[in-house]
């Protein structure tokens, strides 16, 4: 996109004959977004009129522009993309249950993890993109993983199941 800035000048000359007007135009493209002072030379040539219109008084002058530019919103940060897991997600206590992550994206900035429970508790903090770690919840637990660049973040979820009571067995008679 391009913001066009038309210049028209408008010379009057004033002499013992009457006044005659002669105009000028021009443009310059500005690039949206890139503001700033243009510097236009401009240059004037006066005629004597009573003299068969011949040039006299040649002046430069420059024209200063300025444009005030609107930064364009910088792009949305590149997307994190995380899995999460737990393995196995169905334990009998005191068994535990390995959580893994693997993140990547971010536009290739550090990726910075953490875990915590359903409780609020912080399992783990300032992992990498990538890791594990083993829990042994006493019962079923969401786990909740949260990482971030500092300008782009991902969150997800797992539960780990825990079955507390023992299955019924039964003893077949003979």
């Amino acid at each position: 996109m391009a913001i066009i800035a038309v210049i028209s000048l408008v010379l009057i000359s004033f002499h013992k004959v009457p006044a005659q007007q002669s105009q000028g135009s021009g443009y310059i493209v500005v690039t949206a977004g890139v503001g700033g002072t243009y510097v236009i030379p401009v240059v004037v040539q006066g005629f004597d009129h009573n003299n068969n219109d011949q040039p006299v008084n040649s002046q430069t002058l420059t024209v200063n522009l300025t444009v005030a530019g609107e930064i364009p919103p910088p792009p949305p940060p590149p997307p994190i993309n995380c899995a999460f897991d737990a393995s196995p997600n169905l334990i009998v206590p005191p068994a535990s249950s390995t959580l893994s992550w693997s993140c990547s994206g971010g536009g290739g900035a550090a990726i910075t993890c953490g875990i915590t429970d359903s409780s609020g508790n912080t399992v783990v903090s300032g992992a990498g993109a990538t890791g594990s770690t083993s829990v042994a919840p006493t019962s079923t637990t969401n786990y909740t993983l949260s990482c971030n660049t500092g300008a782009a973040g991902a969150t997800t979820s797992v539960d780990v199941l825990v079955q507390t009571t023992a299955p019924i067995i039964r003893e077949v008679p003979p």
